[in-house]
């Protein structure tokens, strides 16, 4: 078991599919925050108008046709964003780039490319089920290669 878990956490996995705005919301949310500060996630994910940008490493992009600020704090800014076209997503590590690109008001398309780590975010956050997980990992890497 140990084995596979050292083979799927180094490998970076497609994603393409569609997903609500606030799941992918509550991920960012996540992946900002899990697990360090986890009243600062309550506090967030209470009010559904919050969103993150982070500049810098692991930077985080809103592309909406309004966007207020909040708070800062550190690089992370809470901002409200009126009509979000587009949400652009890199993790730190540079291991994950993906975009959510808005269908309609309430979902958009999830693209690119997520590390494990990301995944776990995504099941963590409660934005994906263990089985979509599932499904991305026996999807294959980015390297076409099939998965367990």
């Amino acid at each position: 078991m140990k084995n596979i878990y050292e083979q799927i956490v180094k490998k970076k996995f497609k994603i393409d599919r569609i997903i609500p705005l606030e799941k992918f919301r509550r991920f960012l949310i996540y992946a900002c925050y899990f697990p360090n500060d986890r009243k600062i996630i309550e506090i967030l994910l209470s009010n559904k108008k919050f969103f993150l940008i982070r500049e810098g490493k692991g930077k985080i992009e809103i592309i909406a046709d309004e966007i207020f600020p909040y708070i800062f704090r550190e690089n992370i800014a809470i901002v409200n964003a009126k009509n979000i076209k587009e949400i652009h997503y890199n993790s730190k590590s540079g291991n994950t780039r993906l975009k959510w690109i808005k269908i309609n008001e309430y979902a958009g398309r999830l693209i690119g490319v997520a590390s494990f780590r990301t995944l776990m975010n995504f099941y963590r956050s409660k934005s994906m089920k263990m089985n979509e997980i599932i499904e991305i990992i026996k999807g294959g890497n980015m390297n076409g290669e099939k998965q367990i």
